[in-house]
């Protein structure tokens, strides 16, 4: 029987960071003073664990994040 990755495993992405285009792909970190917005998220089955995230931005249209 296969073994099936984890939901972390599959979201995970190992995209280098950079620009093309007007999109641009960054890290950001989701820290401790994140806690008491991952506390109230939580209760709806929403939040960010803390770590190290990726986002992709467009800097064309940066009323859009």
């Amino acid at each position: 029987m296969a073994k099936y990755a984890t939901y972390q495993d599959r979201m995970t992405v190992d995209i280098p960071e950079g620009e093309v285009d007007g999109l641009r792909v960054e890290r950001f970190e989701v820290t401790g003073l994140e806690l008491w917005y991952l506390k109230q998220e939580l209760r709806y089955g929403r939040g960010t664990k803390p770590g190290t995230y990726t986002k992709l931005v467009d800097t064309v249209n940066l009323d859009h994040k």
